[in-house]
């Protein structure tokens, strides 16, 4: 008994994958955020450039913060009134710390909210390390 085989070859080419390892967390060399409140958009922007006065943080698991949680709020409590005078009472909605560049830089983004306020984004305001805000753009 004589068979037939039919053999199909399918040709498909891949590009070569070279392997890459990261050592340590991602590392961001600058932030941006755009927000949306009360019918106003603000956005800031934070580089390399703009952490070279803030100290550097390269053990947090051993070292202290070089800005403490209490500062950052301290410092960042009276940027949301020079952006939207309007508002009479803003609550403090969370605070968050974010690395930032090669240099184990670090910043704190305050978030703040207009009481009462349901709807739309908070109003962030980043801090340095330095104790410096950075200031907010409008969008409109």
């Amino acid at each position: 008994m004589l068979g037939v085989v039919i053999v199909t070859v399918i040709g498909c080419s891949r590009a070569v994958l070279t392997p890459q390892v990261q050592v340590g967390p991602a590392i961001t060399t600058s932030t941006s955020t755009y927000m949306h409140l009360l019918e106003q958009g603000w956005e800031y922007s934070v580089s390399e450039s703009d952490l070279a006065d803030s100290p550097a943080w390269p053990d947090p698991f051993r070292d202290a913060v070089p800005l403490s949680v209490a500062q950052a709020l301290s410092i960042s409590r009276g940027e949301p009134v020079k952006y939207m005078p309007n508002v009479d009472t803003w609550d403090l909605a969370g605070i968050k710390l974010e690395p930032i560049g090669y240099e184990s830089k670090w910043l704190y983004v305050v978030s703040w909210r207009p009481r009462g306020l349901k709807e739309g984004d908070n109003l962030d305001i980043p801090v340095l390390m330095s104790g410096r805000a950075i200031q907010l753009v409008r969008n409109p």
